[in-house]
């Protein structure tokens, strides 16, 4: 459990947390999972993405699905100036290592579909900050 607290604690400290507020960036969630997201919109973004719920009425029950996962996600960046450069890392919430990093520039044309790497464990985490 505080290998798991510390994971989460060194992922969080990646942001700046005073303008962080939930956000509806989301547009496209994983079949048969949730996506939940934080935002300082146009500056860093934070997404979890939870694989394998159940739901049973107002209460969501985690089913562990064995093998590897690749989830795809389809996220609006909301304020993000046009060609605003963006780093995007697709972290392990298990272990708190970086499974896969991309740069991207932001061409406000509409939405981007993202893909994760592919991941043993049912969760994984995206981090999005703005690049100088």
């Amino acid at each position: 459990m505080r290998s798991h607290l510390s994971v989460l604690k060194s992922f969080i400290a990646g942001f700046d947390l005073t303008n962080m507020q939930k956000a509806n960036i989301i547009r496209d969630a994983p079949s048969g999972g949730m996506a939940r997201a934080s935002a300082d919109p146009g500056s860093q973004y934070m997404i979890y993405i939870a694989d394998g719920f159940a739901r049973y009425s107002d209460r969501c029950f985690g089913v562990t699905y064995p093998g590897l996962h690749t989830d795809t996600i389809t996220v609006h960046l909301e304020a993000a100036p046009p060609g605003q450069s963006y780093q995007a890392d697709w972290v392990d919430p298990a272990g708190g290592s970086t499974l896969y990093s991309e740069t991207f520039a932001w061409d406000a044309s509409g939405d981007r579909i993202m893909t994760s790497p592919q991941h043993v464990t049912p969760d994984i985490a995206l981090r999005i900050k703005a690049t100088p």
